[in-house]
């Protein structure tokens, strides 16, 4: 008798430990991505040897990276492959301004619903080649991007960023989750400062220029 109670007291401790440290805050964003009608299924959208299939990233996880950067005030961030406008919404929750950057038109005419739908007025969606992209380019300090290209598509973003920088001398940070081009990267001159770990997610890297 005494070895059953133990046994399931021990069970109700494992369980009740689980509870305590479940993160509810991306249960509670998905919610609220329903809630509002967003629209974010994951797809392909563009050729392979130019982008990666879609998938949102916008939520708490990237809110937390972001806070604990401690972004200068009128911070401008440059969303690259935007993708349908999710993570560009969370963005603008910390970012004076957001430049989204995204090759599909289907998915910026998605973005650009999306953006209407929550009635954000500092994001501005381009549909355009992140290699060549210029518009605004010199105005941002922070670049966020979730793994959007191949490796050959990155070396020529990480260029145009470059020369973004010969133009316009400042700092720049990258934000990159799951950052498969980490040797791209930091070939291009940008340093790794730090990373973002949690539980059931991609890791978020740190570059600055």
């Amino acid at each position: 008798m005494t070895d059953t109670f133990e046994t399931n007291f021990r069970r109700l401790a494992r369980t009740a430990g689980r509870v305590a440290t479940f993160d509810f805050a991306p249960l509670a964003y998905a919610v609220w991505l329903r809630y509002h009608r967003l629209e974010f299924a994951a797809g392909n959208y563009v050729r392979p040897e130019e982008g990666k299939a879609h998938a949102h990233s916008g939520g708490p996880q990237l809110s937390r990276v972001i806070q604990g950067l401690q972004l200068p005030e009128e911070s401008v961030a440059l969303d690259l492959g935007a993708g349908m406008g999710i993570a560009a919404l969370t963005l603008c929750r910390h970012f004076s301004q957001v430049i989204g950057v995204e090759l599909s038109p289907e998915l910026v005419a998605i973005a650009k619903r999306n953006v209407a739908r929550m009635r954000v007025t500092n994001i501005e969606l381009h549909c355009a080649d992140a290699r060549v992209f210029s518009t605004g380019l010199d105005r941002a300090t922070h670049v966020y991007m979730f793994n959007p290209f191949p490796v050959p598509v990155m070396h020529a973003v990480l260029e145009n960023l470059n020369r973004s920088l010969q133009r316009t001398p400042r700092d720049l940070t990258i934000i990159y989750r799951f950052p498969v081009c980490h040797d791209a990267v930091v070939a291009a001159g940008f340093v790794h400062r730090r990373d973002f770990h949690f539980r059931r997610s991609h890791p978020f890297s740190i570059y600055e220029a």
